[in-house]
């Protein structure tokens, strides 16, 4: 991951925006944490994970902001009727958001600031606002370096891929991809972590993690932490596989959205199926499955493989499985 902290820091050192893009659990918010660290700036990370709107987003970066600021800007929000506390701040009284979240971002652009908005393609609802508020603070706060983290659907599909008559047509922010670490390098990572923590293995055991879990980070690290805290390898194993089986369930059940045709095509594309397959399968129009393909893709559930689209990660081949059996 050496080469894309470099590309993600040299980036936002110019003064670029940038999005990482990847799976959950590929490594996108430790690297940006990382560049974060890495510069003598001030760094605020927002978790966006389920957040849903634009309101509670906004919330959310209120209640990430340095304590400073935020106590200034409380003393404000309370002079205009917003309900804020210690610990929380509550919008859904008014509806004057968009101001009010222009003077919380803008009170990130009196010095440096990297701005971390983890995952953020899960702010669904007052997608437009939220990008004509980004389009004002590129423009106007030059002080202030945005590494967003996601999957290309939704918000981050805009961002990236904007629109003639968007606010940011013409500057997407850069893009950085993480991809799944090959199997040498999955299995290097795994000896040595082990090693340094003086925790004994063999490499069948090593050879089972990555049949299990496949290669993302994340879960690699979830399991060797485990390890290293003392847990025997088969114990570590199915706490990691129980955890990384809940996320890729949330995840399936919305891609699937209860439509008895996308279950149907996820479930041929376990171990890999050709278009026209797929075409039999659904029994809707090219245009529907098409779109539903490329959903897929963007959230990193499905990769096309030459002429297949194969589900590759094992733990969301056999969520699919057990949710859908045949």
């Amino acid at each position: 991951m050496k080469s894309e902290f470099n590309t993600v820091r040299d980036m936002v050192m110019r003064g670029n925006w940038v999005v990482i893009l990847g799976p959950r659990m590929s490594g996108k918010t430790s690297l940006a944490k990382a560049v974060m660290n890495s510069v003598n700036w001030r760094g605020v990370y927002v978790d966006l994970i389920n957040i849903g709107s634009f309101r509670r987003a906004i919330e959310q970066i209120y209640l990430s902001t340095p304590r400073g600021i935020r106590d200034e800007l409380a003393e404000a929000l309370k002079a205009i009727g917003v309900r804020v506390t210690t610990i929380s701040i509550d919008l859904t009284l008014t509806r004057r958001v968009k101001p009010i979240a222009s003077l919380i971002l803008n009170s990130l652009c009196r010095e440096r600031t990297i701005l971390v908005l983890d995952e953020v393609q899960d702010v669904r609802n007052g997608v437009a606002p939220f990008l004509a508020l980004l389009h004002n603070l590129f423009n106007s706060c030059s002080n202030l370096s945005v590494i967003f983290t996601g999957s290309a659907v939704g918000l981050v599909n805009l961002l990236i891929n904007p629109k003639p008559d968007s606010p940011l047509y013409g500057r997407p922010p850069v893009q950085v991809r993480l991809n799944p670490w090959s199997e040498g390098d999955a299995l290097e990572y795994l000896k040595l972590g082990l090693t340094n923590c003086n925790t004994p293995f063999n490499e069948g055991e090593l050879r089972e993690v990555l049949s299990e879990l496949g290669t993302l980070v994340g879960w690699l690290n979830f399991y060797g932490v485990r390890r290293c805290g003392g847990a025997r390898h088969a114990d570590a194993l199915r706490e990691t596989l129980t955890e990384a089986s809940k996320i890729a369930a949330e995840q399936i059940r919305r891609v699937t959205g209860g439509s008895t045709w996308r279950v149907r095509v996820l479930r041929a594309m376990a171990f890999g199926a050709r278009w026209r397959e797929l075409r039999d399968v659904a029994n809707v129009s090219e245009t529907a499955l098409t779109n539903y393909l490329n959903q897929l893709i963007n959230t990193f559930i499905v990769s096309r493989v030459g002429e297949l689209y194969v589900v590759r990660d094992p733990v969301y081949r056999q969520v699919i499985l057990n949710l859908f059996p045949p």
